[in-house]
């Protein structure tokens, strides 16, 4: 994971090492139903929706769509 902060730091992916480590992570963590949160605004650039197999939500699309949300 080492390799996967310094690509994300300087915003280049490097290789496919940290795309494929982040995958089995959301592997492990699939429930039926569920979708995950990328809690970093990086995270997006290494790994995008058509390579997940569960839903992904950005935080910061999630932050944009907040006020129409409360609002209604």
């Amino acid at each position: 994971m080492k390799s996967f902060f310094k690509e994300l730091c300087f915003g280049v992916i490097l290789c496919d090492d940290s795309r494929q480590a982040l995958s089995q992570i959301i592997a492990g963590l699939q429930f039926e139903g569920g979708g995950i949160v990328l809690g970093c605004t990086k995270i997006g650039l290494l790994l995008s929706q058509d390579q997940a197999s569960v839903p992904l939500f950005g935080t910061t699309a999630i932050r944009a769509a907040a006020p129409e949300f409360a609002i209604g």
